[in-house]
Order: structure tokens, then C-alpha cells, then sequence
């Protein structure tokens, strides 16, 4: 379910993955994801390229899926990847 900034700490309290919408302010939230271990998640592969989510989803410039993982966000959130997965990504460090 959906869940506004201003209620976003006590809304997000024991779930394991925040979808950050493309169109939110993730600063504030990626900040939630590390306090709460919650894997944050975005339609938006420019959040994760810039830090802001451990994962982003969008599409390369010939149009096909890409994912990418900002390794640093995700260690701050406390997860790791397994190696079969992050060989279908782009890792940002």
C-alpha cells in the first residue's frame, strides 16, 4: 500500500521491501530504509545511481530492461546480493 513521507517511520515498521516511486523526494526515505533494514526499491534506476535506493529498475538507451544496484545503499540497509543476480546488473559503488 501506499505510505506518504510524513507517516513513512511508523507505516514501514517490520516490512522488508519500500518501493520508492519515481516521483517522491528519496533522500529522506533512503535514510528510513537504513534505520528500518528495509530494502528500497524504485521504478527510477537514476535514484539508485545517485544513492538514493539499493535498487533500481528502468530501461537501457536501445530500450531493454536494466537493473541497478548501488552495493554501498544495500550494505547500509544490511543486504547482500548473491553473485547470480548482480551479473544481471549494473553495479554502482
Amino acid at each position: 500500500y501506499a505510505v506518504n513521507e510524513r507517516d513513512a517511520e511508523a507505516e514501514i515498521a517490520g516490512a522488508r521491501i519500500l518501493y520508492l516511486m519515481p516521483d517522491v523526494a528519496a533522500g529522506p526515505l533512503a535514510e528510513l530504509s537504513i534505520r528500518a533494514g528495509t530494502l528500497s526499491v524504485s521504478g527510477a534506476a537514476g535514484f539508485a545511481e545517485a544513492g538514493q535506493c539499493a535498487i533500481g529498475l528502468g530501461l537501457d538507451t536501445d530500450g531493454r530492461p536494466r537493473i541497478v544496484v548501488n552495493l554501498d545503499q544495500a550494505q547500509l540497509e544490511g543486504h547482500r546480493f548473491a553473485p547470480q543476480f548482480l551479473a544481471l546488473t549494473k553495479i554502482i559503488r
